[in-house]
């Protein structure tokens, strides 16, 4: 049997907590950056670029913790960054504050299959045990780990993933579409849809908040049926109205026309071919671009 913890050490282990949960004070982003500089070292930079999405796990944080609806609603929103703008990042670093901060919360993280949805979740496993979560040996496998509180995540793809078998806290999509060839499929569009509506929108709570993450390949996409029921559709183009980058220090204005305008041979540097106008508009815009069409209204 195991030896009870006196009451002093039980109380020093709670102070000791509580002081390393302040340190989230500065919300997801700050928490973000310190987790990116513990991955990365040095070569990690500030990402307060993502705050707008940020705010979204921050609110669902605080419906979960309040666990009351008519006080604090659900977030349901649908999410735009650049590819390699560390959106991936910011959400493996949401899952963790998450599980931080209410250990007993149930997290649903789903992709576009369930090799890489788990691959995403192994990372934030394998973080557990340096930021304070306390993984139950018992209970540890790569579609699920849980919590000695009694929490947990759960990966898998979206179509097909193990969803039905129990309620979740918060509901996270990351990439729905592997590629545009399967977002311009009709019937891969209705099989996502789908899934969401029977197997995901069916297992929330009543404070569960639901983020979806995608590139916008298609004007029909999951997120584009969402935002026409009325979900919000938070957008980060890499580069706005006035060609300015929306993360200079890793993606500088060079760097970014290169991609979307090409650049000829100089100076020893190989020529950059130009990346098609859709690729471009979905993947760094957030605007989706059917085949033959003029860029999709930027409200979608």
């Amino acid at each position: 049997m195991a030896k009870a913890r006196s009451p002093l050490l039980a109380g020093l282990a709670s102070r000791l907590h509580a002081a390393d949960l302040s340190a989230d004070d500065g919300g997801l982003v700050q928490y973000a950056g310190r987790l990116a500089r513990r991955r990365e070292g040095p070569r990690a930079l500030s990402a307060e670029h993502l705050a707008p999405l940020a705010s979204g796990y921050e609110r669902a944080l605080t419906a979960i913790q309040t666990a009351d609806p008519d006080r604090v609603a659900p977030v349901l929103e649908c999410h735009h960054a650049p590819v390699q703008h560390g959106k991936t990042t910011q959400i493996q670093a949401a899952v963790l504050r998450t599980l931080r901060h209410h250990p007993r919360a149930w997290i649903a993280y789903a992709a576009y299959n369930e090799s890489t949805a788990v691959a995403k979740m192994y990372e934030v496993r394998q973080l557990c045990p340096g930021e304070g979560v306390r993984i139950d040996p018992s209970f540890d496998t790569g579609v699920e780990f849980r919590t000695r509180e009694g929490g947990g995540v759960m990966a898998g793809g979206l179509v097909g993933g193990p969803w039905t078998s129990r309620g979740f806290d918060l509901i996270v999509i990351d990439d729905p579409y592997k590629t545009a060839q399967d977002a311009y499929s009709a019937a891969w569009r209705a099989s996502v849809e789908n899934a969401f509506w029977t197997a995901l929108w069916t297992r929330r709570r009543p404070w569960t908040s639901i983020l979806v993450n995608a590139a916008r390949w298609h004007p029909h996409d999951l997120t584009g049926a969402l935002v026409e029921k009325g979900w919000r559709y938070v957008r980060l183009p890499a580069l706005d109205h006035e060609d300015r980058p929306l993360w200079p220090s890793r993606w500088p204005l060079s760097e970014l026309l290169a991609i979307r305008d090409g650049r000829p041979a100089r100076d020893g540097v190989e020529a950059i071919d130009p990346v098609p106008a859709k690729v471009w508009s979905s993947l760094y815009q957030g605007l989706p671009v059917p085949e033959g069409q003029a860029v999709f209204s930027p409200e979608l």
